[in-house]
C-alpha cells in the first residue's frame, strides 16, 4: 500500500467532518418538537381564542366565500334610510270667525308662497292657505305666508290685467322661500293644449326666483265635471309637466280628494270656495306641507 500524501490525509479528514455534521443536522430535523397549530395539539378554547384574535387584528368583515352573494344587508345605509315622518296627521280646523285667517301668517316663520286663481282670492279671510298655515303653526312649524291670486289667471290663461301664474309667482317668491304651492287652474280648461308649456314656464320662474324651494302643484278641482275631457286633459298636462320638472303634483282624482258639492258657491256671480271648501282644500295640501316643513319629534 502506497503511503498517503499530506494532501490526501487532509482530504479524508475533511470528508469525515462533513459527514458527521450532515448526520447531526438530519437528526436535529427529525427530533425537533413540532410547532403548535390551532385545533391540533392545543385546547379548543385556545384555538377559538386564536381565531377570534386573528379576525379582530385583520379587521376581517367579508362573508365566507360560500355564502350566498344575494343575501340582504342587515341594515340599509344611513343615506338610503327613509326619513321619519310626523306621527300625527294635521287637519285644518273650521274657522270660527271671519277674520281669523290672515293671522296665521307668522313673521319669522318658514316663507311659503301660495299662487292661485279667482277660486281663492288673495287676502281672503280664512282661505285654505291660511288654514293650512294655522295648522302648521300649531304643529310647531310657523309659516310666513304670502299669497298671489287673480281672477282669470292660470298657467296660460291671463287675468284682466294680463297676468299668468308665472307673473304672480314673481310677486311672492324670493331666495328664502321654502315652499311654493300653485293651485289650478280651471281658467285653463278652455285651452288644455297650452297648459303644459305654461306650467313649464311657471316652474322655471319658481326655481329661478326660489332655488331652494320645494314646488307643489295642485291640479284644478272638479266642480261637478269629474271626468270631463277638458279637465282630464288639463290634469294630464300638469302631470307630465311636473314629472319632467321633478316637482310634486297632487292630482285630486288620483289622491281621492275631489271637493264635495258643498265646497263651492256662486253667490257673487263667480265660483268661490265656501268655508267647507276652504277646509277640504287645506286638508288636501296639508300632508305634503307637513312632510316638507314639520320636523318629526324623536321617539
Amino acid at each position: 500500500m502506497l503511503p498517503l500524501t499530506r494532501a490526501r490525509r487532509v482530504q479524508i479528514a475533511a470528508t469525515g467532518v462533513l459527514t458527521v455534521l450532515a448526520l447531526a443536522l438530519v437528526g436535529w430535523l427529525l427530533l425537533r418538537p413540532a410547532a403548535p397549530v390551532a385545533g391540533a395539539g392545543s385546547s379548543p378554547e385556545a384555538a377559538a381564542a386564536g381565531l377570534t384574535t386573528s379576525l379582530e387584528q385583520t379587521g376581517a368583515s367579508a362573508a365566507p366565500t360560500d355564502a350566498p352573494t344575494d343575501a340582504a344587508p342587515s341594515a340599509a345605509p344611513a343615506s338610503l334610510a327613509p326619513a321619519p315622518e310626523p306621527s300625527v296627521t294635521l287637519t285644518a280646523t273650521t274657522p270660527t270667525s271671519t277674520t281669523a285667517g290672515p293671522e296665521a301668517s307668522v313673521p319669522g316663520g318658514a316663507p311659503v308662497a301660495f299662487v292661485g286663481d279667482g277660486l281663492d282670492p288673495a287676502g281672503a279671510a280664512n282661505d285654505w292657505s291660511a288654514l293650512a298655515a294655522s295648522a302648521l303653526t300649531g304643529a310647531g312649524a310657523p309659516v310666513a305666508r304670502s299669497v298671489a291670486a287673480a281672477d282669470g289667471a292660470g298657467w296660460a290663461s291671463r287675468s284682466a290685467d294680463g297676468r299668468t301664474f308665472a307673473d304672480l309667482l314673481d310677486q311672492v317668491t324670493g331666495d328664502q322661500t321654502r315652499v311654493i304651492v300653485l293651485l289650478g287652474s280651471r281658467n285653463d280648461l278652455a285651452n288644455p293644449a297650452a297648459v303644459g308649456p305654461g306650467a313649464q314656464q311657471a316652474i322655471r320662474v319658481a326655481k329661478a326666483k326660489a332655488p331652494q324651494a320645494q314646488v307643489v302643484v295642485v291640479g284644478p278641482p272638479a266642480l261637478g265635471d269629474e271626468g270631463s275631457a277638458a279637465l282630464t286633459a288639463t290634469r294630464r298636462a300638469l302631470s307630465a309637466a311636473t314629472a319632467e320638472a321633478g316637482v310634486i303634483y297632487l292630482d285630486p282624482a288620483a289622491t281621492g280628494s275631489e271637493l264635495t258639492s258643498a265646497a263651492t258657491t256662486t253667490s257673487d256671480g263667480s265660483v268661490r270656495l265656501t268655508t267647507t271648501g276652504q277646509v277640504e282644500l287645506a286638508d288636501q295640501v296639508l300632508p305634503v306641507l307637513q312632510r316638507l316643513l314639520v320636523v318629526p319629534t324623536a321617539g
